[in-house]
């Protein structure tokens, strides 16, 4: 008995040695042990090629940015495993960026590498529009411009910071959607059980979220017309002014404004309490089946009207 024991821990030092020494010769990186080579392809396209760009793909992260330098040619980097059939290509205008096929047995593994479309855009180059598509994959713009800007996703991130897009909606199911210091006329984003944060946002028309269980959070934003509604996520808002209505809808989730302010603001909730703190009087027309209220005089200003069944209100204005 002891001289197998003996025999068994032989074997599994051997195995351990033998596996070092395997990870060693492809520098400790186990994406390697895969079998295929990851290889990024670079296309050129002019500037005056491409009015719209499309992207198109499944698990690939997806990165537009702008590049520092003006006049220079359209960048696509495809990193991808080198069996992948992904294609970039310009036809009528429109710059068309999919991932294409791998073949089936090459999914067979361990350890897989990351694969990823980057676009480079010059500077102050602004497309008509732009459309990514994407499954599990990520998708980061950063710092462009453009007049249309629809981005989707099931379970991958979405993050859209520093630009100036005329008509921004974005859709995701399970991932997180940031969006972050742009200037806009319309911003709307829907998502299932993801997380949905805008801040320092401008919009001309209205800035619209909408989650099931995922909660919003908007911070230092500015719209016309602002609006909320999640199921049983809560609602966020800190420092957000509306020239003309807030509105904001919820089932169980709680909503927080703070230092917040509308023309009009409308709440509703059933089970989730109400807090708020606005930045100037209102006439308020409030009520709750069973939940307490603690709420200021009416004052000269808009209607804020509240409306809640089990949760709690309360209302202070800043001084």
């Amino acid at each position: 008995m002891k001289k197998a024991i003996c025999i068994a821990g032989i074997l599994v030092v051997i195995g351990i040695l033998v596996g070092i020494i395997g990870l060693a010769g492809v520098g400790f990186d186990l994406t390697k042990l895969g079998g295929e080579a990851v290889v990024t392809e670079e296309y050129t396209f002019a500037v005056g090629e491409v009015q719209r760009i499309e992207v198109d793909v499944d698990t690939m992260d997806v990165v537009i940015a702008e590049s520092s330098n003006p006049g220079e040619d359209i960048r696509v980097f495809v990193k991808k495993y080198e069996s992948r059939t992904s294609t970039a290509a310009v036809k009528d205008g429109k710059l068309t960026v999919e991932d294409g096929e791998r073949p089936w047995y090459r999914h067979i593994g361990i350890f897989w590498a990351s694969e990823s479309v980057e676009i480079v855009l010059p500077y102050g180059y602004s497309p008509d529009s732009i459309g990514i598509d994407t499954d599990t994959g990520d998708t980061e713009v950063r710092g462009v411009d453009a007049q249309n800007m629809k981005l989707s996703t099931d379970t991958g991130r979405i993050c859209v910071k520093d630009g100036v897009i005329d008509n921004l909606r974005i859709e995701g199911d399970t991932g997180d959607v940031s969006v972050l210091g742009i200037t806009a006329a319309i911003v709307e984003v829907k998502t299932d059980t993801g997380d949905v944060d805008v801040g320092n946002v401008i919009a001309t028309d209205r800035i619209k979220t909408s989650c099931d269980t995922g909660d919003a959070s908007l911070r230092a934003c500015e719209a016309p017309t602002v609006e909320a509604r999640t199921t049983t996520g809560d609602v966020e808002m800190t420092e957000v002014i509306a020239g003309l209505r807030i509105a904001i809808e919820c089932s169980t989730g709680d909503v927080d404004l703070d230092r917040c302010d509308g023309a009009a603001i409308d709440v509703t909730t059933s089970t989730g309490e109400v807090e708020m703190l606005l930045l100037s009087p209102k006439v308020f027309d409030v009520d709750s089946s069973t939940g307490k209220k603690r709420i200021p005089l009416s004052g000269e200003g808009g209607i804020c009207k509240v409306r809640t069944s089990t949760g709690d209100i309360e209302i202070k204005i800043a001084e």
